[in-house]
């Protein structure tokens, strides 16, 4: 199973994105940015996750582009 690069930029985004949210939470008991910032980024992480683990069906065409 080889991860796609896209794959791993969603989940370190989405880590990135809940810690901010996280640190956020912390400072501010009043904010209303803060729990849609971890929700949003725990959203990507699992979504992130997910697609890594998910399995091609056998009558996928992959498609190469060579740029040079």
């Amino acid at each position: 199973m080889k991860t796609n690069t896209a794959n791993i930029v969603v989940t370190a985004l989405g880590a990135a994105v809940s810690g901010i949210g996280y640190t956020l939470m912390r400072r501010s008991q009043r904010s209303k940015l803060a729990p849609g910032l971890l929700g949003f980024g725990l959203a990507h992480v699992a979504l992130g996750v997910l697609d890594m683990n998910r399995e091609k069906p056998a009558d996928a065409i992959e498609l190469k582009m060579d740029f040079e």
